[in-house]
C-alpha cells in the first residue's frame, strides 16, 4: 500500500500537523477520503506529528490540497468539513446518515438541513451540461472587447486564489453576468422561461462548482494571483480580470 503523506522536513524538528487549504475542489466523485494511519508516536507515514486522539482523518482534492479533522467516523468527518458525500470517490448513503443524525440529535438541525442541500446540489449536477471557466483578460475596461457568451468580471489585484473564487461565485449571486447569449440570458435571471427554469437551475449550479474547479494555480502550491497588480487608489483606474464562462452539450450550444 502506498504512502498516505508526502515526508515533511525535520530540520528544526517535526512539523505540527499540515496545513490546511481554505476550500477543496468537491467535483462530484473527485475528493479522496481516507482515515489518518498514525504511529504510536502519534505521527503520520510522512513525519508530521499530529499526537494522540480521537481517529483523524484527511479530505484530498483533485489537485492535491488537503482539509483535515478528528471525528468518530469517516461520514461525520465529510459533515464536519462541508464534503457533499456525492464528491466522494468512494460516497456514502448520505440520506440514511442525515435521517440518523436528525434522530439522535447529534448536529445541529439547521446544519443538516445545508449539508442535505450541498449533497442534493451535487448528486443532480447534470450529466450532459458542461460548464468551465477561463481567464481571458486583465485590462482596464475600456479596453476589454466583450464576448457574447457568459462572462464574469472581477477588481484585479495581488490576492489568493481563494479571494477571486469568492468573487466570482458573488458576482454570479448577484446575477452580474455580461454577454448576451441564452446563457447569458439564463443567469442573468430577469429573463427565464418557466419552460427554461430547471435548465438555469442546473446552469448556476454547473458555473459555481466550474469556479471552484478551475480557478486554480497553474503550479501546485501557488496561492496567489495578479502578483504584480496593486489595488486601485480612489480616483484611480481599476484594472478588471475578465473570465468567460464556457458551456457545452446544452440545448443551446452550437
Amino acid at each position: 500500500m502506498g504512502k498516505q503523506f508526502d515526508d515533511v522536513s525535520c530540520t528544526y524538528g517535526a512539523p505540527m500537523g499540515r496545513r490546511n487549504a481554505p476550500d477543496l475542489d468537491t467535483t462530484r466523485g473527485t475528493v479522496h477520503l481516507f482515515k489518518v494511519k498514525l504511529d504510536s508516536g502519534g505521527y503520520d507515514d510522512g513525519g508530521a506529528y499530529w499526537g494522540i486522539g480521537a481517529p483523524l482523518y484527511c479530505a484530498r482534492d483533485r489537485d492535491g490540497d488537503i482539509q483535515t479533522i478528528r471525528a468518530p467516523s469517516r461520514e461525520e468527518a465529510a459533515f464536519l468539513l462541508n464534503i457533499p458525500a456525492p464528491s466522494l470517490r468512494s460516497p456514502f448513503d448520505w440520506r440514511r446518515k442525515v435521517a440518523q443524525w436528525r434522530e439522535a440529535g447529534t448536529f445541529d438541525s439547521d446544519a443538516l438541513d445545508h449539508y442535505e442541500q450541498h449533497c442534493m446540489i451535487v448528486e443532480s449536477e447534470p450529466r450532459g451540461l458542461r460548464v468551465s471557466i477561463v481567464h481571458v483578460d486583465t485590462c482596464l475596461p475600456d479596453y476589454f472587447r466583450g464576448d457574447s457568451r457568459p462572462w464574469l468580471c472581477i477588481p484585479a489585484y495581488r490576492q489568493s486564489f481563494a479571494s477571486v473564487r469568492r468573487a466570482l461565485e458573488d458576482e454570479v449571486r448577484q446575477g452580474a453576468i455580461g454577454g448576451h447569449d441564452d446563457y447569458a440570458r439564463l443567469l442573468q435571471g430577469d429573463m427565464v422561461r418557466p419552460e427554461e427554469e430547471k435548465l438555469a437551475d442546473e446552469l448556476t449550479r454547473k458555473v459555481y462548482a466550474a469556479i471552484r474547479r478551475d480557478i486554480r494555480p497553474a503550479k501546485k502550491g501557488d496561492r496567489l494571483v495578479f502578483r504584480d497588480i496593486e489595488p486601485h487608489e480612489d480616483g484611480a483606474d481599476c484594472v478588471m480580470a475578465y473570465f468567460v464562462i464556457l458551456v457545452e452539450g446544452g440545448p443551446y450550444s452550437s
